[in-house]
């Protein structure tokens, strides 16, 4: 192994701990704030979908002005439309979010009870992936509380709506915080501190 991608390592490592601290803290202000957390992410998920909309219908445009072959117009014309349809349902589903950000937690709670069941799942193959590796039991661990987190998004809904989002995002972000810095710990200590001669 030389030394620049013992460096590499270590700096990526030393990113991934300031990320994962980073993490830890946003985590802790969402579950202190919850009902402001949950406004401020539907709030952020609807400027989301404004600038991907505002994205899709810049790349129809963009198709339009393109040089086509004879034969493939009919394609061509049906992607450019797709893109505008899919360009409008975004922002138009942006701005209602940006205009009814309470509203639109009931919805938000519903959707973020699948998006931590997905997160589960992936966090339990990563952990079955860097088996054997320091910090590895973190990303396990990280797995079984958004699984219950994700229970717990299911059982309430939707009576905790106002709640539920920055609370539990907050949460699943502290712990997820809290595996990135245990694997990056772990990923420094695994790397050897001499270069072999």
């Amino acid at each position: 192994m030389n030394a620049v991608p013992i460096k590499q390592i270590n700096s990526t490592a030393r990113w991934s701990i300031v990320a994962g601290v980073a993490m830890i803290l946003v985590g802790l202000v969402a579950i202190i704030t919850p009902a402001v957390s949950g406004v401020f992410f539907s709030v952020l998920i609807a400027c989301v979908l404004i600038f991907s909309g505002f994205k899709h219908l810049i790349f129809a445009v963009d198709t339009q002005s393109a040089e086509i072959s004879p034969s493939g117009i009919k394609t061509h014309r049906a992607r450019m439309w797709w893109e505008i349809v899919v360009g409008f349902l975004y922002l138009a589903f942006g701005i209602y979010i940006l205009v009814h950000p309470v509203a639109a937690l009931i919805t938000l709670t519903l959707a973020l009870g699948f998006y931590l069941l997905l997160e589960a799942v992936l966090e339990f193959v990563l952990s079955y992936t860097f088996q054997g590796m320091k910090g590895a039991g973190w990303l396990l661990f990280h797995g079984i509380i958004t699984i219950i987190l994700s229970a717990i998004v299911f059982r309430t809904f939707p009576r905790s709506a106002v709640w539920v989002i920055g609370t539990v995002v907050g949460i699943s972000i502290f712990f997820g915080g809290v595996a990135r810095v245990a694997l990056a710990m772990g990923t420094m200590h695994h790397t050897p501190k001499v270069i072999p001669g």
